[in-house]
């Protein structure tokens, strides 16, 4: 992006796209809390992840626990009982590497989600979210290690995962992998729609939840930081000038918003990769079938 003036700018164009669709989500979960809580009729900040459950829950109409027996991860080589080994092949080049997928809670590992380079891609001597990056760190061709895999521009870090989120959320694609671990049979079509749907459910204000952050990131440390006296207030103007639903009073949740250290100033860079990703995936895949109906998954 270069420079902050054009963050900001895709920023508004991208705020002032989803205001009407944000809101249109905002009215239809008030609308629930109106069934709900007759004498809560206005919609808060914290009621949206609660009647975003809701409502995937009810467009499933199924428990995880039926969808789980599908995606059994199977059995693999590794440092604990449940962590799995998954081989990286190239059509005409073979074996790339391997991706060690440790997806499980247990004593010891920290609470987050991450990826880890253990040997870049292209140091070899032959040559759906946190996978993207693993992906990305595989079959980047950077000689360096500082600057492979996630190690690029901040702008295209998330790309590749954003990219894998779409794989994983269209029905054509889940078809061809999303079997009962027991019986080996295919996920039940209209199934599977309904939990390729439940994906895009409540997205506009998402989205327009994940402009705001991105806004507040921005003005934090952006060329007037150093006047700022108050990071509540910025954030309260910010919240009433990019989000549809209010602040709450007394609260100060972006000392806990951990991505304005790690991350800072960069935020926006979530949704530049998933501008671009969208772009990748109907030109390279969306409109071209994504080349798998002939039986042939190719990811070059």
């Amino acid at each position: 992006m270069e420079t902050s003036s054009n963050v900001r700018e895709f920023l508004d164009i991208l705020s002032d796209n989803l205001h009407d669709r944000a809101n249109m989500d905002f009215e239809a979960m008030a609308r629930m809390k109106a069934i709900e809580s007759p004498y809560q009729e206005k919609l808060m900040c914290w009621d949206t992840p609660y009647f975003t459950h809701k409502a995937k829950t009810q467009l499933l109409n199924a428990a995880n626990s039926d969808f789980s027996p599908y995606f059994s991860l199977g059995g693999c080589e590794s440092w604990a009982p449940d962590v799995y080994k998954l081989a990286v092949v190239h059509q005409r080049e073979g074996l790339l590497g391997h991706i060690y997928c440790d997806l499980y809670e247990r004593p010891g590992k920290p609470h987050q989600d991450c990826h880890f380079t253990i040997q870049g891609g292209k140091l070899l001597p032959d040559g759906t979210y946190q996978a993207g990056h693993a992906l990305h760190s595989m079959l980047g061709r950077a000689a360096h290690q500082h600057v492979a895999g996630t190690r690029c521009a901040t702008d295209l870090a998330e790309l590749p995962s954003v990219l894998n989120e779409y794989f994983a959320s269209s029905p054509e694609v889940v078809r061809r992998f999303a079997r009962h671990f027991q019986t080996r049979e295919a996920m039940p079509e209209e199934m599977l729609q309904r939990l390729c749907a439940s994906k895009y459910l409540f997205g506009a204000s998402e989205m327009q939840l994940q402009v705001f952050y991105s806004v507040l990131d921005q003005q934090y440390h952006g060329v007037n930081a150093a006047d700022v006296d108050n990071t509540t207030s910025v954030l309260q103007e910010t919240q009433k000038q990019y989000y549809g639903l209010p602040y709450v009073d007394n609260t100060a949740w972006q000392h806990r918003f951990s991505h304005l250290i790690g991350y800072g100033a960069k935020y926006y860079s979530y949704l530049i990769s998933r501008a671009l990703a969208w772009s990748v995936w109907r030109q390279n895949f969306e409109a071209l079938n994504y080349v798998i109906v002939n039986n042939t998954t190719k990811l070059y």
